[in-house]
């Protein structure tokens, strides 16, 4: 529009310049029909300079005209040039220009390309960064060495490009980035440890089996890396029949800050707030056992059987994975885990993870009386949580990961 105006004011000076000369020429006549009549009445000159004066006025307005215009086109031009600029190389955002300040998280920059589910929850992209510590022990027990083990990653996305030899990123856009990932899981096993031990070798590096799912439905890949750890473990099973063992469940998946929680069993994991929260301590799991009413209703309903508080009268945990002596007894003892999922806020400051050597010693309550008033790190709490467990010792085997959360 500014290019049309600057148009339009050059060709009206232009005609005004025209009519102007042509006033000139005029002028330049006079004096001889001045000099032929020198009786004529001066009033024909006075409107001839009245004449003259509107014209130059005229002629003057369009070039002020025409000028406004050009300096709106080259304004224009600078702008669009401006915008090019900024769209091949975008200059890092000021504190102005963000309104952020030290207390405050700058929002991410949105990607050119999605890599997958994040295009459609905005907490998958947020930042957060999790450090974690863990702590393992025999229980008071002399009948077997430790069955628990655990598995934690700060950095999932190294850890499945290093196992999977980058397999995890098949199919991924061009062009793509992922959002961050951690991982980490707490397995209780029973009957030998070889179960919690392939589970904890294994289950992170299933969540990327399909890649595709991987990428767009961390949920749906948190319940097939289970039934593919099942299958596994079957497998192992069917080749050694002296294998009685198994194993409860309790992880959590970290990608950005929406956290997938999976579990089989009476693991837990619980979420720890300040003091001052309206929910200081919430738990994240259910406890699966014969003894819960809804695992207890399950159960029947199955055509299951349920003696002295144990499923088939020898697995309290209701849910596991492995233990197929008493699942190839008939229904009820299941593999399918319970997901929850949750979107990590500023508040939220620890998850612990415990196997239940440590819940069944230590309420949730307890446990919040100890993290809730704590801002130190998770290897701190992790110390504190264990002189705790000094003072009051299990016989069962006990595992502990703490989580500590910062939204950045």
């Amino acid at each position: 529009m500014a290019g049309r105006l600057a148009h339009a004011g050059t060709q009206y000076a232009a005609l005004m310049m025209m009519e102007d000369d042509d006033v000139e020429d005029e002028d330049a006549e006079a004096p001889q029909e001045a000099d032929d009549d020198d009786d004529d009445d001066d009033s024909g000159s006075e409107y001839d300079d009245a004449e003259d004066a509107e014209v130059k006025a005229m002629a003057a307005e369009a070039a002020a005209a025409a000028a406004k215009a050009a300096a709106l086109a080259a304004a224009a031009a600078a702008k669009r040039a401006a915008v090019n600029r900024n769209k091949a190389t975008p200059p890092p955002p000021t504190e102005t220009e963000t309104g952020a300040s030290d207390d405050e998280p700058v929002l991410p920059t949105v990607p050119d390309v999605w890599w997958g589910s994040e295009e459609f929850d905005g907490a998958q992209v947020l930042g957060l960064k999790a450090t974690v510590a863990t702590f393992s022990k025999k229980g008071e027990h002399k009948l077997h060495a430790n069955e628990d083990r655990y598995a934690a990653f700060t950095d999932l996305g190294a850890e499945l490009a290093a196992k999977l030899n980058g397999s995890s990123y098949d199919g991924a856009p061009a062009g793509s980035t992922p959002p961050s990932h951690c991982f980490f899981g707490v397995y209780d096993g029973h009957g030998g440890s070889s179960a919690a031990q392939h589970l904890a070798s294994r289950l992170h590096l299933l969540l990327a089996a399909d890649p595709a799912l991987w990428r767009e439905s961390p949920r749906q890949a948190m319940i097939n890396a289970f039934a593919l750890a099942e299958s596994e473990l079957r497998q192992t099973y069917e080749r050694d029949r002296e294998d009685h063992s198994g194993s409860c469940a309790c992880v959590g998946l970290l990608r950005g800050r929406r956290l997938t929680v999976a579990h089989t069993g009476d693991c837990r994991m619980v979420l720890l707030r300040g003091e001052t929260c309206h929910e200081p301590v919430v738990q994240m799991t259910r406890d699966h056992r014969a003894t819960e009413p809804s695992e207890q209703k399950r159960i029947l309903r199955s055509g299951g059987k349920i003696s002295d508080g144990r499923v088939w009268g020898a697995l309290m945990p209701s849910r596991t994975l492995g233990d197929f002596p008493w699942k190839d007894k008939g229904p009820g003892l299941s593999a399918e885990p319970e997901i929850c999922e949750y979107e990590i806020t500023p508040d939220d400051k620890y998850l612990v993870l415990g196997s239940d050597g440590l819940f069944d010693v230590h309420t949730n309550k307890s446990i919040g009386k100890v993290v809730c008033k704590m801002t130190s790190s998770a290897q701190k709490v992790n110390n504190e949580l264990q002189k705790e467990l000094r003072k009051k010792p299990t016989g069962d085997d006990c595992t502990m990961i703490v989580v500590a959360l910062q939204c950045v």
